[in-house]
């Protein structure tokens, strides 16, 4: 399955997960989704359904500031040395879902440092990949550490180990194929 195939079905399974919400003020739905909530009340709704909700003002989404888990994943990877970190598989997915958010918020007066959050990502990945590409080398180091890889790691570590293996065939052929 091609990365962005595979990252759309997670997306999806991402949007679906509950997440906590505070109502700002009471409403009642009665169309695709009945709802029924008053002023200050606190519940889990479907993602999806908590940021429609959250454009129209009518709750706050009390999630978790993917900015600071951003940082907090760089700097547990930098301490880890060559080690790999465990990451939620949806890690990067929820991180463009902040991203996006904090765009659109932005268009709304409500400054996030876009820029950084952006760059710090970028830290993080080029740190994950250099790491990546040594595991991608062998089958039970991959093995290893596939439980520690989000959906989008575990695609492109199977790649490169597919793509390894093949440049490694290719070279040592017993003279099939040779000039």
């Amino acid at each position: 399955m091609r990365l962005a195939d595979a990252a759309r079905v997670y997306a999806i399974g991402y949007m679906l997960e509950p997440i906590r919400v505070r109502f700002k003020r009471s409403i009642t739905l009665d169309t695709l989704v009945k709802l029924d909530a008053k002023e200050d009340e606190s519940r889990a709704l479907p993602r999806w359904l908590a940021k429609v909700l959250a454009m129209h003002g009518i709750v706050d989404i009390q999630g978790v500031d993917m900015g600071i888990e951003l940082l907090r994943a760089l700097s547990r990877e930098k301490i880890a040395g060559d080690k790999l970190n465990a990451l939620k598989q949806d890690f990067y997915i929820s991180i463009k879902d902040f991203i996006n958010d904090a765009k659109r918020r932005e268009q709304q007066e409500q400054k996030v440092n876009i820029d950084r959050l952006l760059i710090t990502l970028q830290d993080i990945m080029l740190l994950r990949l250099d790491k990546i590409m040594n595991y991608a080398k062998s089958a039970y180091a991959m093995q290893e550490v596939e439980p520690r890889l989000s959906i989008e790691e575990k695609i492109l570590i199977k790649s490169l180990h597919d793509a390894i293996n093949e440049f490694k065939d290719y070279i040592v052929k017993d003279g099939k194929d040779a000039l």
